[in-house]
């Protein structure tokens, strides 16, 4: 099996947001372990949020296809910008029933590729700060917990319904 990097086309969105909500929410992302079920309900992301990504310049939203570039199916993906003169990493997924396999930290060393790529000197990203184990796992790749933290975006429910009233998110980075 091969697996190819691409930039996502605009014919994916529907498939890259079905991929990003199995991934994390509802019963399909309990297969994997990034799920955040037990911490938000609804959605991570829809169409038209994908949709708007891919149609921006200032971002890109890469995916990992099985087999053939532009037509094998989309097994993970990964959100990346450039922010105050760092690349940004967000959404990096892979298929619940592929996960622990290698796939993530693939996507993870093409994310800091397409970052050195922009003159970037470090990788960023947020994580739920409830998250010890995604929190870990960042850590392994080289990843710095910098104690800083954002909140969660309650009321806007574009980003899930949070269950619990502690959500906040922890910065992440890594020097590249």
């Amino acid at each position: 099996m091969k697996i190819h990097f691409q930039p996502a086309l605009p014919a994916a969105a529907g498939a890259i947001s079905q991929l990003v909500n199995s991934a994390y929410r509802g019963e399909a992302s309990k297969q994997g372990w990034t799920t955040e079920a037990a911490l938000l309900d609804g959605q991570r992301t829809d169409e038209p949020a994908i949709a708007g990504i891919i149609a921006d310049p200032g971002q890109c939203l890469l995916t990992a296809r099985l087999d053939r570039a532009e037509t094998g199916e989309i097994v993970g993906c990964v959100q990346l910008s450039v922010q105050h003169g760092s690349g940004y990493l967000g959404m990096l997924t892979v298929h619940p029933a592929r996960q622990a396999r290698g796939l993530g930290k693939l996507l993870i060393l093409e994310a800091e590729a397409w970052t050195r790529q922009r003159g970037c000197p470090e990788l960023r990203m947020t994580v739920i700060t409830l998250r010890a184990e995604l929190l870990a796992y960042y850590e392994r790749r080289g990843f710095r917990r910098t104690g800083r933290t954002v909140p969660f975006p309650y009321g806007d429910p574009r980003f899930g319904l949070p269950r619990r009233p502690d959500l906040k998110m922890e910065i992440l980075a890594k020097v590249l």
